[in-house]
């Protein structure tokens, strides 16, 4: 955040411009990378129904390699053996971090990785939709206008087929007038919340890189972990210090090296 911060600070932000889409651009760029954020939103939650929180983080962790391998296949990154030993550096330190003995599950295991696949897709299309296409007309406003609904749509599209809508309406979460107030207030306030996330993350895409995003990503990951003990809501092993030890030294080398970059 602090970085992001800086950043905004230090250049100059994009005007303020809204601009409609080019239908042609739409359909053949925008669309698809709706679809691969639909898939890693709607499967990474539906994994979360069938797996551990513990178990999730620890397959979520190999994000940032797909990340950097995305990157380098849409040409948005430059192709670099430091790079990716540093990103798989900080991803083993997660997975060391988080390691638990958790019962393996294959099903949970294939769809947390097939989301972590379209995680790295996505991102790495994002920036090149506003590096090579410059779908955002100077305003990234533009990319996220172009790309919400689509997403919304898709999501909608995937409850309806997984869950169906009177499953969830009759549900307990929308069962009394007082559930649906109150659930309503969470999701408008989850809402607002996650347009400002956005807004940052496609801030730090357009300023700096997918990989700087999805290590800024991991050091929140970290965060939570550091909460979680300091609360005493989470036991943390002699393997597990070890991977927190890990990660922090991938997050240095990674801004050792980035530094370093001409």
């Amino acid at each position: 955040m602090a970085t992001l911060v800086t950043l905004i600070i230090t250049k100059k932000p994009p005007p303020l411009t809204l601009t409609l889409p080019n239908i042609t651009t739409y359909l053949t760029t925008t669309i698809p990378c709706a679809f691969t954020a639909s898939l890693d939103i709607g499967i990474s939650s539906y994994s979360l129904r069938i797996v551990s929180l513990a178990f999730y983080t620890m397959v979520k962790s190999s994000a940032p390699v797909f990340v950097l391998l995305s990157g380098f296949v849409f040409g948005v990154e430059e192709p670099s053996i430091k790079t990716f030993l540093t990103i798989f550096t900080i991803g083993s330190g997660i997975f060391l971090t988080t390691l638990t003995n958790t019962s393996f599950d294959k099903y949970g295991f294939f769809l947390i990785s097939f989301a972590s696949f379209m995680a790295g897709f996505r991102w790495a299309f994002v920036q090149f939709l506003i590096e090579k296409k410059k779908l955002q007309k100077n305003n990234i406003l533009n990319t996220i206008r172009d790309l919400c609904l689509p997403i919304c749509l898709l999501l909608l599209s995937l409850s309806l087929i997984f869950e169906g809508y009177t499953n969830i309406f009759t549900s307990e979460f929308f069962n009394t007038p007082n559930a649906i107030k109150k659930n309503v207030m969470v999701i408008l306030g989850s809402g607002v919340l996650s347009f400002c996330l956005l807004c940052s993350e496609f801030l730090l895409v357009s300023y700096t890189s997918v990989v700087f995003l999805s290590v800024s990503g991991i050091f929140k990951e970290l965060v939570i972990v550091f909460y979680s003990v300091c609360r005493k809501e989470v036991t943390m092993s002699r393997i597990n210090y070890g991977g927190l030890f890990v990660s922090m030294v991938g997050m240095l080398m990674y801004n050792y090296c980035r530094k370093r970059q001409p």
